[in-house]
């Protein structure tokens, strides 16, 4: 019994380390045309946003629901990879935690 909670301090050790790597890590994704570029953390969330009209700002003006649509699909884009990271990242320590079900 005693060895089953060492291998849940150990595993809860583990976790918290990766947690502070992911929050370090940062994905950086793109919009098709360059315009929008999003940058999210390894904990999924958006640390950043940048937009470069490049030579598109009249497109924009005229079509400003376009860009919203950009940042949304450029962040999800972003997010996803941040996501799978993590879940990689976690798979690994729970693979061979010894923990019943993981």
């Amino acid at each position: 019994m005693l060895d089953k909670y060492k291998d849940m301090y150990k595993f809860q050790q583990q976790a918290r380390q990766i947690q502070k790597e992911l929050k370090q890590t940062k994905f950086e994704g793109s919009s098709s045309n360059g315009v929008v570029t999003v940058i999210a953390n390894g904990m999924q969330e958006v640390l950043e946003v940048k937009i470069d009209f490049q030579d598109k700002g009249e497109y924009y003006l005229s079509n400003p629901q376009r860009l919203g649509t950009e940042i949304v699909d450029t962040s999800n884009k972003v997010l996803k990879k941040a996501q799978k990271a993590s879940a990689e990242r976690m798979q690994s320590i729970m693979g061979g935690s010894g923990l019943p079900g993981m």
